[in-house]
């Protein structure tokens, strides 16, 4: 705030200071007076090693009597020559000479130089002289003009950087923007910035660009932003990384200047959790019993100080403790969590759920959780044998086999007296088992089926 006051009152100051002007005389009485003003000078504040144009006023006039002012004639073949004196200097093809033909008192002409000042002047006040000729008088040297020439001043500010997005993932790529201002009076060429991001302990490389950037020129209150394309790598840890930023310039007496800054990167990622209903034993109305909730990382950052607790439902009421402490989750980890409740609908049942953890900036979050708990009906649970007491066809089918096979063994011992034998007889008759129950149902065997009926009930 102060630099911008400084700043407005020197430039309200510096056209006072060079709006100058001199007044001579050009005959021997001196009856015919020349006046030659400072209009401006762009850029107003002028520095070691810069151009400037410098706007001069030229007007004649006579010298007032006692009683009226003295008529004077039209000044003819008028000339203003430079005169070139530490620091200032003119273009290699200028020769300094400005012809204004045929001057009319009391009209104003305009006349303008292109100004060069030395690299190695110092800061101060300079005088600028010239040399005025007409046809009154071959050649005059003119008072001195002052001209003012200020310091340089380096200052080069960086004023944000930033990331899109700010919060890195690893393996996406993402933009660094560094905005720069030069708060000097002068301007700076050949602007180089560059990221020292060759550590091992930086995972953070060029993205399809370039680590450093550059830029030809920055004039005196402008601002700049550098755009690198970045990547965290895709192992990359969450964490703060530091960035070294380097930025080299010239002024405008082309000394090299450097500065050099540090800021830091976030790498991580939004927490990934996804919760599910592992096992459950209570899914009946009017029952207790266990669910067990599992909670998977499925993120590539860790969950630090995991709590998963059940909130009460309309649908349950909760037996025992509510919540259960899991602690850290790495990427691509599970706990389970387990409750006891006491189901009171027979409709299916919402859990409530809260987990709360932190992430690893150590920001605290929550997250609510809705899982359903289906509740059937008695007949549902034992077809589904959800009871435990149904048996599958396939469970039934292996002991058959596994029966039959036990029994065609024992009948190739009893025949064979050999191990080998019996074991390969037992296998063979096994498998032609399935086989032969297929044969019966033939339907020549089906119509025989009566008759074997009524046969067995006449030998009873």
């Amino acid at each position: 705030m102060k630099r911008g006051i400084l700043l407005l009152l020197f430039l309200l100051l510096v056209p006072l200071a060079t709006a100058t002007g001199i007044t001579f005389g050009t005959d021997a009485n001196n009856l015919l007076q020349v006046k030659i003003s400072v209009d401006r000078t762009v850029p107003a504040m002028i520095q070691p090693g810069e151009y400037f144009d410098l706007y001069l006023s030229l007007e004649t006039e006579g010298v007032q009597s006692s009683t009226s002012i003295i008529n004077i004639d039209d000044l003819r073949n008028v000339e203003l020559d430079f005169v070139e004196d530490f620091p200032f200097t003119l273009e290699s093809d200028d020769d300094g000479v400005r012809s204004l033909g045929t001057v009319k008192p009391g009209t104003e002409y305009s006349i303008k130089y292109r100004v060069k000042v030395d690299d190695d002047a110092s800061p101060g006040d300079y005088d600028l002289k010239f040399l005025f000729s007409s046809s009154v008088d071959e050649s005059i040297t003119t008072p001195s003009l002052e001209i003012s020439v200020l310091s340089i001043d380096s200052t080069l500010n960086v004023v944000s950087i930033e990331t899109n997005p700010e919060l890195l993932s690893p393996g996406e790529p993402a933009e660094l923007s560094v905005t720069i201002r030069n708060d000097a009076f002068s301007q700076f060429r050949n602007l180089e910035a560059s990221l020292s991001i060759d550590g091992n302990s930086i995972p953070i490389v060029p993205y399809k660009s370039s680590k450093e950037q550059s830029l030809v020129s920055l004039s005196p209150g402008e601002e700049h932003t550098f755009v690198f394309s970045i990547i965290a790598e895709e192992d990359a840890t969450a964490g703060v990384y530091k960035i070294p930023l380097a930025i080299t310039y010239r002024d405008v007496n082309s000394s090299v200047h450097y500065k050099n800054d540090t800021f830091g990167i976030l790498i991580g990622s939004d927490a990934d959790l996804s919760f599910n209903l592992e096992e459950f034993t209570a899914f009946k109305k009017y029952t207790n019993g266990e669910i067990i909730v599992s909670t998977s990382n499925i993120g590539p950052t860790e969950v630090k100080y995991l709590t998963l607790k059940l909130l009460p439902g309309e649908g349950y009421e909760i037996i025992g403790p509510d919540s259960e402490y899991l602690g850290n989750l790495g990427s691509d980890d599970f706990e389970t969590s387990s409750f006891d409740i006491y189901v009171k609908q027979k409709e299916n049942v919402d859990l409530n759920l809260l987990a709360t953890y932190k992430d690893s900036y150590n920001q605290e979050f929550e997250e609510s959780i809705i899982l359903s708990l289906p509740i059937y009906t008695s007949s549902e649970i034992k077809s589904y044998g959800l009871d435990g007491n149904t048996t599958s066809i396939w469970t039934f089918i292996f002991y058959v086999l596994g029966i039959a096979f036990v029994y065609y063994c024992y009948k190739g011992w009893r025949r064979e007296k050999k191990f080998d034998l019996a074991i390969k007889h037992g296998f063979k008759r096994t498998i032609q088992l399935p086989f032969r129950v297929l044969l019966f149902f033939r339907p020549s065997n089906l119509r025989k089926v009566p008759k074997k009926i009524r046969e067995l009930f006449d030998d009873l």
